[in-house]
């Protein structure tokens, strides 16, 4: 299996949406027409929610998925090297 890489943030959309993961997959795979196993972890935070594309597919779900509605809210998307909270765990580490 490909490393799902990079990791993709879905900003403005997160759990005080009241969303759950599979919206957000579902929102990638309708819009951009990818395939669900293109789609790696996810991890939603309050305001924000992160996942993993498929290097392949990263450019075509950034165009698509980008300013794109999800239950009336705007869904900017961005990519991003590292998650926050995973860097400043990697922080402490070293």
């Amino acid at each position: 299996m490909r490393e799902k890489d990079p990791t993709v943030s879905d900003q403005r959309v997160g759990r005080l949406d009241k969303i759950n993961a599979g919206t957000i997959v579902r929102l990638i795979c309708k819009i951009s027409g990818i395939r669900s196993n293109k789609i790696g972890a996810n991890d939603l935070d309050r305001k924000f929610s992160y996942f993993e594309v498929e290097e392949s597919a990263a450019r075509h779900v950034w165009h698509s998925v980008n300013k794109a509605t999800l239950d009336g809210r705007t869904v900017q998307v961005r990519q991003v090297t590292c998650k926050k909270k995973r860097y400043k765990k990697q922080q402490r580490l070293s």
